[in-house]
């Protein structure tokens, strides 16, 4: 594609103008604020909370997808102000404000200060923003939307956030207990008219309905089914043949409602044996491992594993870890000469890594926690959806030249350091022909998904790769470093957050994959990553 200022070349090549007409060209285009870049527009689908909602229009400029704030508003149930003088405009959304101002990258997000890649820019008197921004956790967070794009299919979807956890329930020898926790304090109406049932009505409120019904089956409760009427939820508790009569009460830090359901003495006499697997009766209440985010939706809710203290990640300004565990089921990776596999390697690191991070105060997710294949693109999408602070993808190298030995730190870039990590980058992207592609894919939208990738976290990327590079090197004498680089990796692709690839050492290297084998260098490296995630927080905390 041609940019503003390769333009004037070409312009001068053909001799279509002259030097003394040049310069008042581009100050009409600047005074004028008209997009002169190259530019096409595409329809795009929404999907809604499920519900296909109107299309709007994408706006590709030099490779960057742009969207109108008129269709945000419609979209979001925002309102949008312009001010022609200042060139700004405020988006408002849930009553807190989002302010933009023509060709400036800086954006004012609930009164915090942010940068985006690309500026906000006009045309036709209507301002256009960088689709990315919507995919950013700020933006998740003022207008309580998980919001995705699917490049392949030129769809964006949005999803409300729950503010209502699933619910959870404690069988005990005298009651059952069911807990209901909300994000905030909620008005809730409680209605035991209807036979064997109890109905909990949360006002204004939105829950993961698929994944929030439970079945109990204890005698007591048969089941909680969840469902989202149109501006509420109801719960219906479904009681077995053991219940008696129940009684509430309401806990704080966080909100909960607390169901206690009598069991009734006829319990054990009629079924014997089935009170052993009981808890013994209730006491006091002390509910541990209390969740403290909601849950993701389906696609990544196998690996999710909430954190067992949730009081020691206070003071992390880099909370949620987010490592990858590259390659997977049928997708082994490099083989080594021993037939080690790296999808195997991978894993036990990865998991190592984090239960390392975990002991640190993490919060801590993989993208996979055992021997499956995951999509390269669900990985990261994964990560944007649980609103990770960093991804960190784990990964061992080979090569032809089995004498090629050491470690490598990459982050995401359309173009490589070298011929060598171009290299790379292809080897680890050949697994792109196992995933399932619409053959209509074009050339310009895989542009503009790599154009949104590298975005305003290269520099944290480039930096955190230097802090592990630097830790691997002190703490892991056995093996030589060669270097931080830059590729065009599709894993690290959509990332919206610092993400980095470690390449742990060279399986096609007989002594390096002897290593591997081992669990202490395994440990020594995990630890060493860790450590640099650690170092690397403190110096974006100064």
């Amino acid at each position: 594609m041609i940019d503003f200022f390769n333009f004037f070349p070409i312009i001068k090549n053909m001799n279509i103008l002259r030097k003394n007409i040049l310069i008042p060209l581009v100050l009409f285009f600047y005074a004028s604020g008209t997009i002169f870049a190259s530019t096409s527009v595409k329809n795009i689908n929404v999907i809604k909370n499920g519900n296909p909602a109107d299309t709007m229009e994408l706006f590709l400029i030099d490779g960057m997808g742009y969207v109108l704030t008129s269709d945000i508003a419609g979209i979001y149930k925002a309102k949008t102000n312009w001010y022609p003088a200042s060139k700004k405009v405020i988006l408002t959304v849930n009553g807190k404000e989002v302010v933009f101002r023509i060709n400036s990258n800086r954006v004012i997000v609930d009164k915090i200060e942010r940068f985006m890649k690309k500026p906000a820019k006009l045309k036709n008197g209507k301002l256009l923003i960088p689709l990315e921004f919507l995919l950013t956790r700020a933006f998740a967070e003022i207008s309580n939307f998980y919001t995705e794009w699917d490049y392949s299919r030129l769809l964006l979807r949005v999803t409300t956030i729950p503010d209502i956890f699933p619910p959870r329930y404690y069988s005990y020898k005298d009651r059952t207990r069911v807990v209901i926790q909300a994000v905030e304090k909620k008005e809730i109406q409680l209605d035991s008219s209807k036979k064997e049932k109890i109905l909990v009505k949360v006002y204004k409120s939105k829950i993961d309905s698929e994944k929030s019904s439970v079945a109990i089956n204890d005698g007591v409760v048969n089941s909680i089914d969840a469902i989202n009427l149109e501006r509420d939820v109801m719960f219906v508790v479904n009681l077995g043949e053991y219940s008696g009569q129940y009684n509430t009460f309401t806990l704080s830090s966080p909100f909960r409602l607390v169901i206690d359901i009598e069991r009734t003495s006829k319990t054990e006499s009629s079924l014997p044996g089935f009170a052993l697997g009981l808890a013994p009766s209730a006491t006091g209440f002390i509910e541990k491992n209390v969740p403290s985010n909601i849950l993701p939706p389906e696609k990544v809710k196998e690996d999710v594993r909430m954190p067992t203290d949730p009081q020691s990640k206070q003071g992390h300004k880099l909370k949620r870890v987010v490592i990858d565990a590259g390659h997977g089921g049928e997708d082994p990776g490099a083989i080594g000469p021993r037939g080690v596999k790296e999808k195997d390697i991978n894993l036990l690191v990865a998991k190592s890594l984090a239960s390392v991070l975990k002991k640190n105060g993490y919060e801590v997710f993989m993208t996979r926690s055992k021997d499956i294949f995951v999509p390269l693109a669900d990985r990261t999408r994964f990560a944007n959806k649980v609103m990770a602070d960093l991804f960190v993808s784990i990964h061992c190298n080979a090569s032809i030249a089995k004498r090629t030995s050491g470690f490598e730190i990459y982050f995401l870039s359309d173009k490589a350091t070298d011929k060598a990590a171009e290299a790379v980058a292809n080897m680890e992207n050949s697994v792109i022909a196992l995933e399932k592609h619409d053959a209509n894919v074009k050339k310009d939208i895989e542009e503009l998904l790599l154009s949104m990738a590298v975005n305003e976290f290269m520099n944290e990327s480039s930096l955190i790769c230097g802090v592990i590079n630097q830790q691997i090197c002190e703490r892991v004498n056995s093996l030589k470093s060669r270097g931080v680089k830059q590729a065009n990796f599709y894993v690290l692709r959509g990332a919206s957050m610092p993400a980095v690839l470690v390449e742990l050492a060279f399986l096609s290297n007989a002594k390096e994959e002897k290593l591997l084998r081992k669990s202490k260098f395994r440990k020594k490296m995990a630890e060493s990553i860790a450590r640099g995630i650690k170092i690397y927080e403190k110096k974006i905390a100064k």
